[in-house]
C-alpha cells in the first residue's frame, strides 16, 4: 500500500538499467570534488576531537549488531559501560537493543549516567519497519510511521526499568545517551523526544546513518546528532525523494551519451568507414526515436516532483569524499532532502566500509598521520 501510494500511478517496468548507469555518470560529472568542496564552503568543520568522540559512540551503535550477550560484555569491556540489559531478537517496530551503566560513578551526584544503544536493520522485522515509507501526524509535524513505532517501543520498554535504577542509586535523575545505525538511529531519535517528557531523564541521542525522520518542525532539537557518511542513502530517503529520484532517472535523455559510447567502441574495433557511418546513422535514427520521446513524455505525465517533508533530525554531520580524502563539516539537516544517486550510496551507510571508513580517513587527513587509528578499530 505504501509503495502504491508514492510510485503506483509510475510505469516501473518501463525503467531501464542504461538510464540508470548514465545518469550516475551525470551526476558524477555535475557533483564533482570542486561541487562538493564548493556547497560545504561556508559551513563550520568538524574537528578531530569531535570525530574522536563520534567514533566511539559508532563503536558502541555497532556492538548492538553482535549476535551474543557475551560478545557485548567483551566488547563493553574495552569501554567505560556495563550490560544491565539485552534484547537480541527483533520483531516489527520492535528493535533489538542493550541498556548499560557507566562504571565507577561518583556516588554523591545526583544523575545516573546510562547508555541505550539501539540495532540497525539486522532481521526481516527490521526491513518491515524500514518499508513504511509514509508520513504521519507527530507533535505538530509529521514523522516516519514505522521508526515512530519504534521510538515509543523503547521508551514504553525501557522507562520502568530506569526508574527502578533511580530509585535503587539513590540518584534524581537519569542522564540517558542513545546511539544506533540506520533503523536504530531514527528510533533512538523518537525515543529520545519522548524520553525527555518525563521529569527524570535527560535524553540525548547520535545516530549514523538515520533514516529521513521528522518533519523540520520536530526535527530541530539541539539534543539529537545525525552522522551522514558522504552519499549514504537512508538518510535523504522518503517517499518523495525516492519518487522524485525515480523521476529524475527515468525522464533523463542519455541518446547524446549512449551514441558517444558507440562512436568509441566502432573505433576500437577498427571497422570500414562506409560500415562505420551506416552503424552510426541507423543507432542515431534509434536513439532519437526511442529514448527521445520516451523521456519527453514522461516529463509531460510525471514532470512535476514532491516537497519532501521528512529530514533527519537534530543537527547534522557531514563526512564526505572531497576529492583528496575526507573532509567533515557541521550542515543543515534540509542537505539531505533528496537522493545522492552514486556508486557509493550503498556502501555508505554501512559502518565498516561507510561511517567507519569515513572517521578514519578523516583523522589521519586531520591529523597528518596515515597510521592514525581508533582504539576500536579491531571491530570494524
Amino acid at each position: 500500500q505504501s509503495f502504491d501510494a508514492h510510485f503506483g500511478d509510475i510505469q516501473l517496468s518501463q525503467f531501464n538499467s542504461f538510464t540508470f548507469l548514465y545518469f550516475i555518470e551525470h551526476e558524477d560529472a555535475r557533483k564533482n570534488p570542486s561541487w562538493k568542496r564548493r556547497s560545504h564552503r561556508f559551513f563550520r568543520s568538524v574537528r578531530p576531537e569531535e570525530a574522536i568522540e563520534l567514533h566511539e559512540s559508532l563503536f558502541l551503535a555497532e556492538l548492538s549488531y553482535v549476535d551474543t550477550i557475551d560478545e557485548i560484555r567483551s566488547g563493553l569491556d574495552k569501554s567505560e559501560w556495563e550490560l544491565v540489559l539485552a534484547q537480541l531478537t527483533a520483531s516489527p517496530a520492535e528493535p533489538g537493543h542493550f541498556l548499560a551503566v557507566r562504571r565507577n560513578q561518583k556516588i554523591k551526584a545526583d544523575v545516573l549516567e546510562v547508555l541505550l544503544s539501539v540495532r540497525g536493520t539486522k532481521e526481516i522485522g527490521d526491513l518491515l519497519s524500514d518499508a513504511l515509507l509514509e508520513a504521519e501526524p507527530y507533535r505538530g509535524g509529521q514523522a516516519h510511521a514505522g521508526v515512530k513505532l519504534s521510538g515509543q517501543y523503547l521508551v514504553k520498554k525501557i522507562t520502568p526499568l530506569l526508574e527502578q535504577m533511580l530509585e535503587l542509586s539513590g540518584k534524581e535523575r537519569a542522564k540517558l545517551t542513545i546511539v544506533g545505525h540506520s533503523l536504530g538511529a531514527g528510533a533512538g531519535a523518537v525515543a529520545s523526544i519522548e524520553f525527555n517528557d518525563n521529569p527524570k531523564i535527560e535524553a540525548s541521542a547520535i545516530g549514523f546513518g538515520c533514516p529521513a525522520l521528522l518533519s523540520k518542525e520536530v526535527a530541530e532539537v539541539d539534543f539529537i546528532t545525525t552522522v551522514v557518511s558522504d552519499s549514504d542513502v537512508v538518510p535523504r530517503m522518503s517517499g518523495a525523494s525516492v519518487r522524485n529520484a525515480i523521476l529524475d532517472i527515468m525522464t533523463y535523455d542519455f541518446a547524446d551519451v549512449a551514441y558517444r559510447d558507440v562512436q568509441e567502441l566502432i573505433r576500437v574495433l577498427r571497422l570500414s568507414d562506409d560500415f562505420e557511418m551506416k552503424v552510426l546513422s541507423y543507432i542515431r535514427n534509434m536513439l532519437d526515436e526511442s529514448i527521445k520521446p520516451f523521456t519527453e513524455q514522461m516529463d509531460r505525465d510525471f514532470g512535476e516532483r514532491l516537497n519532501p517533508i521528512l529530514i533527519p533530525p537534530g543537527k547534522c554531520i557531514h563526512f564526505y569524499r572531497d576529492g583528496f580524502g575526507f573532509s567533515g563539516r557541521h550542515t543543515p539537516c534540509k542537505f539531505f532532502d533528496s537522493l545522492d544517486i552514486t556508486r557509493t550510496m550503498l556502501d555508505d551507510h554501512l559502518t565498516p566500509q561507510g561511517y567507519h571508513r569515513s572517521m578514519l580517513l578523516f583523522m589521519r587527513d586531520a591529523t597528518n598521520d596515515i597510521h592514525f587509528r581508533f582504539s576500536h578499530d579491531t571491530l570494524f
